[in-house]
């Protein structure tokens, strides 16, 4: 029966990509990848013949990654729309503006939702996106970024509002079964009755007086006054019965592992102590270094030189997240 008063709560659209950042925890955990992601720092690296390497400051992408990716864009404003995108659709993508030598000039942000892999007849492999008048434009893979997670082709990741949808339905569920409570006052549901027969002229005016009065939040706690006899008989349940509170919970707990974010980063401190929220960062870690790995060898792929592989690679610091706990550092 809790299930179904999830689902007569749940009366809007189905889970999409949009409706799923509604959940308070699905965009907190979005944003904390794309920004924590985005805002360390990235550089191009040359290799050197013996031990050690050197920041390339003289590549063409070193402005592109380290600050200003386009004339319009910071370097962490345009990485933190791709990977957001690649968490909340099937993939992220950015297109490679070249100078005409062929070099890398500037990084800009694809529409996920109207870009797409392709194959031409001879199988050779593009990406389709469309102009703002909704004309197809067909770009070249190597001019082309692409970000995605675990997926089925190797070209696209599953889309986790889509893959996940009963999951999130539930807990988007709650969160409006919560919402109509607070919405009709958080008191129980119930009944008046009255000790004569109302006419049906008095039943409109009684039903609007209480709608009037009593209804919303803002007329949440008031006296209820009664008349000629009337009573008041509770037939509803509070949240706590109807486990509304503990389904909540579960639904953070829910979307936290679909990311792998530790509860803490949601500000969920549920079984969390302050003594382990240290050993938590480094789990949180292993959230982020996926990421960060696939987002350094796609640069290598398309923002490196054919003659330069193997001697420059793009480079992640992240020593502000390896420091572990404290006794660690000491």
């Amino acid at each position: 029966w809790f299930v179904d008063f999830l689902r007569g709560a749940l009366s809007g659209p189905e889970v999409n990509a949009v409706t799923a950042l509604t959940i308070p925890a699905y965009w907190a955990c979005v944003r904390l990848i794309s920004q924590d992601v985005a805002m360390l720092p990235l550089r191009p690296v040359r290799l050197l013949d013996g031990v050690g390497s050197e920041t390339a400051s003289e590549h063409p992408s070193y402005r592109l990654v380290h600050a200003e990716a386009n004339p319009e864009s910071t370097k962490i404003a345009v990485f933190e729309t791709w990977l957001s995108h690649a968490l909340i659709y099937s993939a992220g993508y950015l297109e490679i503006q070249r100078d005409g030598a062929g070099r890398p000039a500037a990084l800009w942000n694809i529409d996920p939702t109207r870009t797409r892999p392709v194959r031409d007849q001879e199988r050779m492999l593009w990406y389709e996106t469309q102009d703002h008048q909704g004309r197809p434009i067909y770009l070249r893979p190597e001019d082309v970024l692409v970000l995605h997670g675990l997926g089925y082709s190797g070209l696209v990741g599953y889309a986790l509002s889509r893959l996940t949808s009963d999951a999130l339905a539930a807990t988007l569920g709650g969160l409006k079964a919560n919402a109509k409570l607070f919405e009709n006052g958080v008191i129980p549901s119930g009944y008046f009755t009255h000790p004569g027969r109302l006419t049906e002229q008095a039943l409109h005016h009684l039903r609007q007086g209480i709608a009037d009065r009593y209804a919303g939040v803002e007329n949440s706690w008031k006296p209820v006054i009664l008349e000629e006899g009337m009573k008041f008989e509770a037939s509803g349940l509070s949240p706590e019965d109807a486990q509304l509170i503990e389904a909540l919970r579960h639904g953070v707990e829910n979307v936290c592992r679909l990311f792998g974010v530790p509860l803490y980063k949601v500000q969920s401190m549920n079984g969390t102590t302050f003594a382990s929220v240290d050993a938590l960062a480094v789990d949180y870690l292993q959230a982020l270094l996926p990421w960060i790995v696939r987002i350094e060898q796609e640069l290598d792929r398309k923002l490196v030189t054919s003659p330069e592989r193997g001697r420059v690679v793009f480079k992640h610091s992240v020593r502000g997240l390896l420091r572990g706990d404290l006794k660690t550092q000491a």
